[in-house]
């Protein structure tokens, strides 16, 4: 993606929700793995920070399709709860489990505010962007990637998360601390 979709994506939220939209960034705190429970805990302060508290986020364990780490429930109204599934073995690594989980909390910020592209890839691409914007950069970055240590077969497997590339993510981070 270029930089400059990106910018038309900052543009575009600024225009739609700058008015209301944090100004500063979001900060918790976790340890090595996350329980389900510590999600839910962080999902209600991530609500509250982006100033959709009066939905609740419900977490779920769900193992999810090859490639894909989360998955939100959309209603296409005002629900107000609001089911999110997340990956089992992100509790593992909880930059990336926090990463996923405001990416699926900005999917909802987007449908509330009638924010929408046509294309799919487009609109995750800004959810992506969203969740940076909204002030969860730090935890987007951290865990855009994660390594997976197999400590029998003595074998690494770094994975990525997203859909907006590391550099992508530290390019929108930069952006966006400039902005605030």
């Amino acid at each position: 993606m270029a930089e400059l979709d990106i910018l038309l994506h900052l543009i575009r939220l600024e225009e739609a929700v700058g008015g209301v939209a944090p100004t500063k960034h979001y900060h918790t705190s976790f340890g090595h793995s996350l329980t389900y429970d510590d999600l839910q805990r962080i999902a209600g302060e991530m609500a509250c920070f982006m100033n959709l508290p009066f939905f609740v986020f419900r977490i779920h364990s769900k193992e999810q399709s090859s490639g894909v780490a989360g998955h939100v429930k959309l209603s296409g109204d005002r629900q107000q709860v609001v089911n999110v599934e997340i990956q089992p073995r992100l509790l593992g690594y909880p930059s990336a489990a926090v990463k996923v989980l405001a990416h699926e909390l900005s999917h909802k910020y987007l449908e509330f505010h009638r924010i929408a592209l046509p294309d799919d890839k487009r609109n995750e691409v800004l959810t992506d962007v969203t969740s940076i914007y909204l002030g969860f950069g730090e935890y987007v970055v951290d865990g855009s990637t994660y390594t997976q240590h197999d400590v029998f077969a003595k074998t690494r497997t770094t994975s990525t998360i997203g859909y907006l590339t590391p550099e992508e993510c530290a390019f929108t981070y930069d952006v966006v601390c400039r902005m605030r």
